[in-house]
């Protein structure tokens, strides 16, 4: 028995170091300790180091990217991972893009991907590949980010929306917006701009999980859940007539808006035309030619202290886009919506409106590309 009890020492002496460390970890996870502190922080660094390498560009415009919008109406992160699949992905043999970078009133005007695609091969006699990027609010700077990642793979015909709406903007009304990375793309275009409105672009990491936190925070709950319960968000482009109609004093401020944009619209020299300028440029550095579609307005505003100077912008703007060497497609000039399409003045909302706009649209393309039989270098795409 003494001699057993010998022999059994070692045994006994590593299982009881076993119990010990097991004691250790137990004790050390559930009360404080140097011991269980480093272990969790070391947790915490690795799962950040592969969450942070893990999401990338190429994650957003893969299968993944479906799972990232918030909802069937979160626009912005839809119109991300448009970009992010073109910058990747060039265009498919005798395949035209048409790529639509504008804010809510030509995302409710033209409503449908697949039918713009449609009306613009019914005009053409060519296969096209429309995508609508519009975002509400958008504004020069996600305008040009979204333009550079929408070029990266090959030229597109890109449509960018025209209004008077645009000279609404103030250096820091553009700037709070860009600060929120509504858009989850960083781009040198849009840098360029920020430096023109007197700011510093944040550095960029080259990590995309560090460059755009906001954009993956904001959407990274939503994501998780969707991914998981393999739920994806189908889009909706038309989401941003109000649900209500709109009361009398609302209508009054809204056309009060209207009317004070318009009048900024007749200002020499407004900062945002240079910004328009920059990003036309970079477009025609790459080949792709730009059209500046006019928005549409309600003709209820078309009143006499409205015509005038409406009357007056349609022209500067048309001047606009030879001088940025654009083709500019006054669409309510091809098919004006019934005021009661218009529920706030801005935003068409009933579907025999959109698809006479979209016709209007594919019509300026038409004309655009085929004056005599040419391609989409029928435009004016900086190739002169």
């Amino acid at each position: 028995m003494m001699a057993m009890s010998v022999a059994d020492a070692p045994g006994l002496a590593r299982r009881a170091r076993f119990g010990l460390f097991i004691r250790s970890l137990w004790t050390g996870f559930i009360t404080p300790s140097a011991f269980a502190l480093s272990l969790i922080l070391a947790s915490c660094i690795a799962t950040s180091g592969v969450v942070l390498h893990s999401v990338t560009l190429q994650l957003l415009a893969g299968p993944y990217g479906k799972f990232f919008p918030r909802s069937k109406n979160d626009t912005e992160a839809r119109a991300t991972i448009s970009a992010a699949r073109l910058s990747l992905t060039p265009p498919a043999a005798r395949v035209r893009r048409l790529c639509v970078i504008a804010n809510s009133i030509l995302a409710q005007a033209l409503a449908r991907e697949d039918e713009v695609s449609a009306a613009l091969a019914s005009a053409t006699g060519l296969t096209w590949e429309a995508s609508l990027m519009t975002t509400p609010l958008q504004g020069p700077l996600d305008e040009a980010t979204l333009a550079d990642y929408a070029t990266r793979s090959g030229p597109c015909l890109v449509v960018l929306g025209s209004s008077f709406l645009r000279f609404e903007a103030t250096p820091e009304s553009l700037l709070r917006l860009h600060q929120k990375n509504r858009v989850g793309l960083r781009s040198a275009w849009a840098d360029k701009l920020v430096e023109t409105l007197g700011e510093s672009p944040p550095v960029e990491t080259g990590v995309y999980a560090i460059d755009n936190a906001k954009f993956l925070l904001r959407n990274a709950g939503i994501f998780s859940g969707r991914a998981l319960l393999n739920r994806p968000a189908y889009p909706q482009i038309a989401a941003y007539a109000p649900t209500r109609p709109l009361t009398t004093g609302e209508l009054a401020k809204r056309k009060e808006l209207l009317l004070r944009s318009l009048a900024r619209s007749a200002e020499d020299g407004h900062f945002v035309v240079d910004m328009l300028r920059n990003t036309i440029q970079n477009l025609h550095t790459r080949g792709s030619a730009v059209i500046l579609v006019e928005e549409p307005v309600s003709p209820l505003l078309i009143t006499p202290d409205f015509t005038r100077k409406y009357d007056e912008y349609l022209q500067s703007a048309e001047k606009l886009a030879r001088d940025l060497g654009a083709s500019y497609c006054p669409l309510q000039a091809i098919y004006q919506p019934p005021p009661e399409s218009y529920p706030d003045y801005i935003h068409v909302t009933d579907r025999l409106s959109q698809a006479k706009l979209r016709r209007g649209l594919a019509e300026c393309v038409r004309a655009g590309i085929n004056p005599g039989g040419h391609d989409e270098a029928g435009f004016a795409a900086g190739r002169q």
